[in-house]
């Protein structure tokens, strides 16, 4: 499937949304549910991560708290707008209490190639799709996944519609068929529209998940927008801004969610 990297491809319904390890013999299954999330080495080992210790760059926790983050399995750079995800595979790193209940996951997963292979300056973790190099597609899948956990962490009703079979097998589909990236600002655009967009950023506007709404949420009109910006003292006109507020805030199409996020 176009966009869908093998590790996203084999997302189902399982008593919650289910993302197999990618090679099962090497990665840990990942499985999202109402009450927390789960990491799993095959049958022989299994732990709980709780969505309150999720951390993200959307919803950061303290380094000294119990936390667990996607990440890359083998880090080979620290730079660019990917930086958290560049590298080679995907995995979950795990602090304090997170790592303490991983331990036999990531025991059980201690294969010669993950030896080999982890690389990673900082903590422990859990490989999800160890082998895969982070091609573009497996970058902004992850991302995507990271988006969704990072909003569900923030939505309790949301995540309770994880125990609905029908919604999950959904969601599953929506994911795969519009596997989509974040929307940042255009690296060629018109100076009204940067000034636009940088400055709903700077008043807490803009949407907060990557560019991107969630479905469901909120949306104010553009002409609280056009007020609230017109506030901000940018130099553009109310109907520049209404105009860029079309194609770049209102037209933008939301994260795959709404299984989830809508009743």
């Amino acid at each position: 499937m176009a966009g869908v990297s093998d590790w996203l491809e084999g997302a189902r319904e399982d008593g919650g949304l289910l993302i197999p390890g990618d090679p099962l013999k090497h990665g840990c299954d990942l499985i999202l549910k109402a009450e927390h999330v789960e990491v799993h080495a095959g049958e022989e080992a299994g732990a709980a991560l709780g969505w309150d210790e999720m951390d993200s760059i959307y919803r950061p926790i303290d380094g000294y708290s119990d936390r667990w983050r996607f990440e890359a399995w083998a880090t080979a750079t620290d730079v660019g707008p990917l930086k958290h995800m560049a590298g080679s595979g995907l995995g979950i790193t795990v602090h304090r209490r997170c790592h303490a209940v991983t331990v036999q996951v990531m025991a059980a997963r201690d294969t010669r190639r993950n030896r080999f292979n982890r690389s990673m300056a900082k903590g422990a973790a859990v490989p999800l799709a160890p082998w895969s190099r982070m091609s573009p597609t497996l970058a902004k899948n992850a991302l995507l996944i990271e988006v969704l956990c990072a909003a569900l962490a923030e939505r309790p009703e949301a995540r309770a519609r994880l125990a609905d079979p029908a919604r999950v097998t959904q969601l599953a589909v929506d994911l795969k068929a519009r596997p989509l990236e974040f929307d940042d600002i255009p690296l060629v655009a018109r100076s009204a529209t940067v000034e636009v967009l940088e400055a709903l950023q700077r008043i807490d506007r803009a949407h907060r998940y990557g560019g991107r709404p969630v479905p469901g949420d909120p949306v104010p009109s553009a002409d609280e927008l056009v007020v609230e910006l017109q506030r901000e003292g940018i130099g553009v006109e109310p109907d520049q801004i209404r105009e860029v507020l079309e194609e770049q805030y209102f037209s933008v199409e939301p994260w795959p969610f709404e299984a989830l996020t809508v009743d």
